[in-house]
C-alpha cells in the first residue's frame, strides 16, 4: 500500500507563524528562512516516515536529502543519525556550498534534546531544514529557537500532526 504524505507546501505569501491553509497539514514557518521547493518536498518524506513509525515506537528523526532517505534514527539518537548522514558526501553540494535535505523530528520524544543543540547539528551537517512533527517538548521550544534557526541559515517548520504526549498514533 503507497505511503500518502501529508503536503506542508506553504503558500507564497505565507508568514512566520501563520497556519497553512485549511485541508493541507498545519504547518507553521517559525523564522526568516524560506524552505525551497525540494525542501518541501523533503519534509513531506520525513513526515510520512516518522509519521509511519511513530505506531512502532521507533523512528523519531529522519533525514531525506533530494527525495531520498538518507537516515532513520534507531537505538543510537539523533546526533549519531546525523553524524551517519556526515559521512555521504554525495549528498552535499559542496560546489555551490547549497544547503540540502531536512532534518524531521518527532516532537513528543521523552529524550528530547534541545531543540538549539539540534539546529547546531543539523547546520553542521549542511542541511537545509529542521522540521518539527506533533506535540512535545520539542513543538514548545520552537518559537525560542527561531533566532537560532535564523542565525545558522536554517528553515524552521512546526507541523500539528495530531500525534499524543506519547509519540503513538499517526494525524
Amino acid at each position: 500500500m503507497p505511503i500518502a504524505a501529508p503536503s506542508t507546501d506553504l503558500p507564497p505569501r505565507h508568514r512566520p507563524g501563520e497556519a497553512a491553509p485549511a485541508g493541507r497539514l498545519s504547518a507553521h514557518l517559525i523564522g526568516r528562512v524560506r524552505p525551497s521547493r525540494r525542501d518541501l518536498g523533503d519534509i513531506e518524506r520525513g513526515i510520512a516516515i516518522v509519521t509511519r513509525l511513530a505506531a512502532f515506537a521507533t523512528g523519531k528523526a529522519a533525514v531525506v536529502a533530494r527525495a531520498h532517505v538518507l537516515a532513520v534514527e534507531g537505538a543510537e539518537g539523533t546526533a549519531a543519525m546525523l553524524a551517519r548522514v556526515r559521512g555521504l558526501r554525495q549528498w552535499s553540494d559542496r560546489r555551490s556550498r547549497r544547503r540540502l535535505g531536512a532534518l524531521v523530528c518527532r516532537a513528543s520524544a521523552a529524550e528530547a534534546q534541545p531543540l538549539t543543540m539540534l539546529l547546531q547539528q543539523a547546520a553542521l551537517q549542511d542541511l537545509a531544514a529542521v522540521a518539527i512533527a506533533g506535540n512535545g517538548p520539542l513543538f514548545e521550544d520552537a518559537t525560542e529557537a527561531a533566532r537560532a534557526a535564523d542565525a545558522l541559515g536554517l528553515c524552521l517548520v512546526t507541523c500539528e500532526t495530531g500525534w499524543d504526549e506519547g509519540g503513538s498514533g499517526a494525524a
